[in-house]
């Protein structure tokens, strides 16, 4: 596998997306102490209508690894989708047997995974990916030990990792995440929301729940850290705010852009805009921040 003409370009910014500031080589092997480290990369062609116009026809993604980090994001400019994967094997045997698969499947979607030699990853070994395409669709990934970003999807996405953060921006479907060490931030988004971390605080900014009512649904929830929720607009639904150690406070921002102290407690229930959507908020540990438009 080896950089494609995608544009030299998109496939640079996907590697930048996955090695941010660490000077790796992009492609070959580099040993360290931990193992040896192999930088390698692939591009997938896209039916026609998916290359050349990015909002006919986003490409669902399905991203499976183990012990790394998972980041995907869109470029207008990529004419294929570009997948950077950057693994740690135990030995130089085994890197140069070590590879991954990056295809689309029979209803599209684009599934990214490891291909560990022996068909067994051992020890500490590890797999990062980057996936950069045209348009992003609906996301599915699943990893352990790695965080995961996500920009800008037409779509459903489902994430979930044993260990990392979480970073969301521009989610225009429901949004299910899933850590059970790290936090969870949310920019922009549009649709339900179920985020769950077992430590870390949840920051979720210019929230839409959009004209369906049950499309607002937002259920946040950690065992460790503050909840902060600034909605886009007026929340309409039921509210339920609970901390065990801290205080829940509800502000609503007035026509002078000043906010207003509608409600603080350990715990908070509120009817607002008379919706039948859920907005359900419990921290164990830690401050609760709603902020909603007038």
């Amino acid at each position: 596998m080896h950089p494609h003409r995608n544009t030299r370009s998109v496939w640079a910014a996907a590697l930048a997306l996955l090695l941010g500031t660490a000077t790796l080589p992009a492609c070959g092997l580099a040993a360290t102490p931990a193992g040896v480290q192999i930088t390698m990369s692939q591009v997938v062609a896209l039916p026609a209508d998916a290359a050349t116009d990015r909002e006919a026809a986003p490409i669902d993604i399905d991203v499976a690894s183990e012990n790394g980090g998972v980041s995907i994001a869109h470029d207008h400019r990529a004419t294929g989708a570009t997948i950077v994967a950057r693994a740690r094997l135990a030995d130089d045997d085994r890197a140069k047997r070590f590879g991954f698969r990056a295809e689309l499947d029979a209803d599209g979607t684009l599934r990214v995974e490891p291909l560990w030699p022996d068909g067994k990853r051992l020890g500490n070994e590890s797999c990062a990916f980057a996936v950069v395409v045209p348009a992003v669709g609906g996301v599915a990934v699943r990893t352990s030990n790695g965080g995961i970003t996500l920009a800008h999807a037409h779509g459903n996405a489902r994430l979930a990792t044993s260990n990392g953060a979480i970073v969301v921006e521009g989610v225009q479907g429901d949004l299910h995440a899933r850590s059970n060490n790290g936090g969870i931030t949310v920019r922009h988004s549009r649709g339900a929301l179920d985020l769950q971390t077992s430590n870390g605080s949840v920051s979720i900014t210019h929230a839409w729940q959009g004209s369906d009512p049950a499309a607002g649904t937002w259920r946040v929830q950690t065992s460790n850290g503050a909840i902060t929720l600034e909605a886009a607009d007026a929340i309409a639904g039921r509210l339920s705010a609970t901390t065990s150690n801290g205080r829940a406070t509800v502000q609503r921002i007035g026509a002078d852009g000043q906010r207003e102290t509608i409600a603080s407690d350990r715990t908070v229930g509120l009817s607002l805009g008379g919706a039948q959507a859920t907005i359900d908020l419990r921290t164990s540990n830690g401050p609760i921040t709603v902020v909603t438009g007038g």
